[in-house]
C-alpha cells in the first residue's frame, strides 16, 4: 500500500514539534537545586560529634523553604538512614529571608545555603571502618511554579584512632552558616499579646551599630500575619516590635527567630536569635499604640497637645502678657493686633524648630533625653529664673527700658512692638516646657523615631496650636470687640501679673534646691539678688541725667552681671531622692528602679508608676492635687499596689528607656501594671481622684 506523500509531510512536522516539546520538557523538569552531603570533618574518632550539611544550590530565581514557610509552601526533610548506633539531630535552620509574591510573604533561601545536622559517633564504633552516612532529601523549590524535588544523598568519613580532623575545603562554608544560625537571646524578652497584635519588648544593650531593621520570623505557621508590616522602636536599652497575629495565634508562648540588621563600619551585619517567652494577656499594646499613630494623626494630636498647653499653669503669666498688649491695638488698631499676632506666632513656630533641631541632634549623638530635656539642667534652670526675675520687675515698675529709645522715632515704634511680641513667643515655648498636656505625650513620643522631616512636622504642628488661641484673638473683630478699652486699670493689671511671675520664680528656686542641694542653692539666691540690682542700675540710665552717673550706673550693672555669672552651677544636678513617708511614718513610695519593679512583679503584686520630674508642673499638681490625698493612698495600701516613683528631675537612663518603651518622650507618664504577667496600662496625663480609685479597685479585685 502506498503512503500519500502529504501524510508523510505531515507525520515528519509532528514528529519535529513532539522533538520539541519533549525537549523542553526535559529542560523544563532538569533539577533546580543541586544537592550534596557534606561533612565538616575529614575523618572522626569514635565518640566524637560532628556535623553534617545538606548543601543546596538553588537556581537564581527560584527558592526552596525555611521550616515555617510563611503564607505557601514546604519546608525541607531530611530522612536519615545510618548505621547501627550513629545518630542524627534536628535540621538547625540558619534564619531565612523574606520573598514577597503577589501580596503573600514566604520564608525561604535564594541561592546557596546549609541545613546543619549533628551526627554522633558511638565510642564502640570500630577504629579504622569508614562509616556511611545516607538520607533522602525533598524540597519544594518555586519560581512562578513549583516543583517538589528530592535525592538519595551519601558520605563516607573515615575513622581514626587520632583525634577528629576538619575538611579544610568546607570550613569558610560552615562558618558562614553558623553565623546566620540563631543563638539564645542574651536578653530577657517579654512577649505581650492584646485583640489583634503581638508585642516583643526586649531590655539590654544592643550593640554599637545602627539598628536598620528588626524583624521576628514565627516558629508556627499562621502565628502572624506574614505580609503585615511589623514596626519596631528602638533605644540603646530596649527594643519593641509589633506584629499583627495571624489565623492560628499561639495562646501560651511566642517562639520564632529575631534578626536584627545593623549598620557596623559603612556595612550591614545581621544577626539572629532564637526567641522563646510565655504570653502576657493585656489591653491595647502601647507600642502597638504608638505604631498605629500616622503622621496625619499625629500632627492633629500634636495641635490639640498645643492648644491645650496655654490653659497649663506654667504659661498662663506669659499669656497674661499678650493679653495685656492686645488690649492696647484691638479693636481700635486691627492691623498692629494682628502683626503683633504674627509675630508672637513667629517666635513660638522659631522656638519649636529649634527645640526639635536640638533634640534630634542630641539623640543622633546618642543622648537618652526627651521633652523638657534642657530643665534637667541647673544652668538653665538658673537662666530661665533670672530671666523671669526681670520681667517680674519690671512689671512691678522697678525698671522701665524704653523711654530713651522710644525718641528715635515712630517709624521705629511699630517694630520695636513686633519684636517684643516675638521675643514673648519664645519666652513663652521657653517656661512652656516643663508642661505636657493631653495628647502630646502620643504626638511627640512618635515624632521622636520618625524621619527629621516628620519630626519637625509634629513639632511645628505643637507650635501652631500652641499659637492658635492668640492669633484668633488677634485676627477676628468680633472677638477683639469683647476686650474692655484701654484706662489706667491697665497699670494696676501690670503690675498684678508680676506675682504669678514671681510665683514662678519661686517655684523653680524649689526646684534647683532639689537639684543641686542647699549649699548652691544659695548662691542662685544670691546671684537673683545680684541680677535684680543690676536691672535697678539699668533703670537708673532712665533717670539719671549727667555723663558720669550714667558711667557709674553701667559700671555697677555690669559688675553685677559679672559675679551673678560666677555664681551660676556648672554640670548636672545629683539625682533628687524619690523616698517618702506618710504622716503615720509608713511608705508611700519607693524610687523606681528596673530591677525593683521586676522583683514586685515577680512577687504577684500590682504596680502603680509614677514618672515625674519636679520642673513638671503637670506632675507636681497631679502629685499633690491628687496622688496624695487620703483615699488614694489608703486604696494603695488595701490593695497591696506597690507605689514606684521615678524622677528624672535630672537625667536618669533607665527612666528614659521606660519612657520610649511605652512610646513616650516626657513626663509626666502613669504605668499600672496588674497582678501576675499582664500589660502595663496608661493611665491619663491628668489625673483625678475617682478615676485612680476606680483603677486601683479594678486591679485589686482582679
Amino acid at each position: 500500500m502506498r503512503i500519500p506523500a502529504h501524510f508523510l509531510a505531515v507525520v515528519g512536522l509532528l514528529s519535529v514539534v513532539a522533538g520539541s516539546v519533549a525537549q523542553a520538557l526535559a529542560s523544563e523538569i532538569q533539577p533546580k537545586v543541586e544537592a550534596q552531603l557534606i561533612s565538616e570533618a575529614d575523618e572522626v574518632q569514635p565518640g566524637d560529634t560532628i556535623t553534617v550539611g545538606l548543601l543546596q544550590r538553588i537556581t537564581e530565581g527560584w527558592h526552596t523553604y525555611w521550616t515555617n514557610p510563611g503564607d505557601s509552601g514546604q519546608p525541607t526533610t531530611i530522612e536519615w538512614r545510618l548505621p547501627q548506633g550513629v545518630t542524627a539531630s534536628e535540621i538547625s535552620w540558619p534564619f531565612p529571608q523574606r520573598i514577597p509574591y503577589y501580596g503573600l510573604v514566604n520564608y525561604g533561601y535564594e541561592g546557596e545555603t546549609v541545613l546543619l545536622s549533628e551526627i554522633v559517633v558511638p565510642e564502640d564504633w570500630p577504629s579504622g571502618q569508614p562509616m556511611r552516612l545516607e538520607a533522602t532529601a525533598t524540597w519544594l523549590v518555586c519560581e512562578e511554579i513549583c516543583i517538589p524535588e528530592g535525592a538519595d544523598l551519601a558520605v563516607t568519613i573515615p575513622t581514626t584512632d587520632g583525634p577528629t580532623t576538619r575538611a579544610p575545603n568546607w570550613q569558610d562554608l560552615f562558618q558562614n552558616v553558623r553565623a546566620k544560625t540563631p543563638i539564645d537571646s542574651p536578653w530577657p524578652v517579654r512577649a505581650v499579646s492584646s485583640d489583634d497584635q503581638f508585642e516583643l519588648v526586649l531590655s539590654g544593650d544592643f550593640g554599637t551599630g545602627t539598628l536598620e531593621d528588626a524583624y521576628f520570623f514565627p516558629a508556627a505557621s499562621g502565628a502572624t500575619e506574614h505580609a503585615a508590616p511589623q514596626h519596631f522602636d528602638a533605644s540603646s536599652q530596649t527594643l519593641t516590635i509589633s506584629f499583627e497575629k495571624g489565623e492560628a495565634p499561639p495562646s501560651e508562648s511566642l517562639e520564632g527567630v529575631l534578626v536584627l540588621t545593623e549598620a557596623v563600619d559603612g556595612s550591614n551585619l545581621s544577626r539572629s536569635f532564637a526567641i522563646a517567652a510565655d504570653l502576657e494577656e493585656g489591653g491595647p499594646l502601647i507600642g502597638a499604640a504608638t505604631m498605629d499613630v500616622g503622621v496625619f494623626q499625629a500632627v492633629l494630636l500634636a495641635m490639640l497637645g498645643g492648644i491645650i498647653l496655654n490653659l497649663m499653669p506654667c504659661v498662663f503669666p506669659i499669656l497674661s502678657l499678650k493679653a495685656l498688649g492686645l488690649v492696647q491695638y484691638a479693636p481700635k488698631d486691627l492691623r498692629t493686633a494682628r502683626l503683633h499676632g504674627l509675630s508672637y506666632a513667629a517666635g513660638i513656630l522659631l522656638s519649636f524648630s529649634a527645640l526639635a533641631g536640638v533634640l534630634l541632634i542630641l539623640r543622633a549623638g546618642g543622648a537618652e533625653i526627651g521633652w523638657g530635656f534642657q530643665l534637667q539642667s541647673p544652668l538653665v534652670m538658673a537662666l530661665l529664673t533670672y530671666l523671669l526675675l526681670v520681667v517680674g520687675l519690671n512689671l512691678s515698675g522697678a525698671f522701665e527700658f524704653g523711654s530713651r529709645f522710644a525718641g528715635i522715632g515712630n517709624r521705629f515704634a511699630s517694630r520695636t512692638g513686633h519684636m517684643g511680641a516675638f521675643a514673648t513667643g519664645v519666652l513663652a515655648v521657653i517656661v512652656a516646657t516643663p508642661c505636657t498636656a493631653p495628647f502630646m505625650g502620643t504626638a511627640l513620643g512618635y515624632a521622636m523615631f520618625q524621619p527629621p522631616s516628620i519630626t519637625l512636622m509634629v513639632f511645628l504642628a505643637l507650635g501652631i496650636g500652641f499659637a492658635l488661641p492668640y492669633l484668633a484673638l488677634s485676627f477676628m473683630p468680633a472677638l477683639g470687640r469683647i476686650l474692655p478699652k484701654p484706662g489706667a486699670w491697665m497699670i494696676r493689671l501690670k503690675e498684678f501679673l508680676a506675682f504669678p511671675i514671681y510665683a514662678t520664680v519661686a517655684w523653680l528656686l524649689w526646684v534647683l534646691s532639689r537639684q543641686l542641694g542647699p549649699d548652691a542653692f544659695l548662691s542662685i539666691l544670691l546671684g537673683g539678688v545680684l541680677v535684680a540690682f543690676a536691672v535697678w542700675s539699668l533703670g537708673m540710665l532712665e533717670r539719671v541725667g549727667t555723663r558720669g552717673s550714667r558711667i557709674a550706673a553701667s559700671t555697677l550693672a555690669i559688675v553685677a552681671l559679672v559675679g551673678a555669672s560666677l555664681l551660676l552651677p556648672s554640670g548636672r544636678g545629683t539625682q533628687a531622692t524619690t523616698a517618702d513617708v506618710d504622716p503615720a511614718g509608713g511608705k508611700i513610695y519607693e524610687a523606681f528602679t528596673p530591677a525593683r519593679l521586676e522583683q514586685l512583679r515577680s512577687e504577684g503584686r500590682p504596680v502603680f508608676i509614677n514618672l515625674t520630674a519636679a520642673w513638671c508642673i503637670t506632675c507636681e499638681v497631679n502629685d499633690r492635687v491628687v496622688l496624695s490625698r487620703d483615699d488614694v493612698v489608703a486604696t494603695m495600701k488595701d490593695h497591696s499596689i506597690a507605689y514606684l516613683k521615678g524622677d528624672w528631675t535630672n537625667s536618669d537612663p533607665a527612666i528614659t528607656d521606660l519612657l520610649e518603651a511605652h512610646g513616650r518622650n516626657g513626663v509626666p507618664l502613669y504605668l499600672l501594671y496588674p497582678k501576675g504577667d499582664g500589660a502595663a496600662r496608661i493611665l491619663p496625663q491628668i489625673l483625678t481622684e475617682s478615676l485612680l480609685l476606680d483603677v486601683f479597685n479594678d486591679v485589686g479585685a482582679g
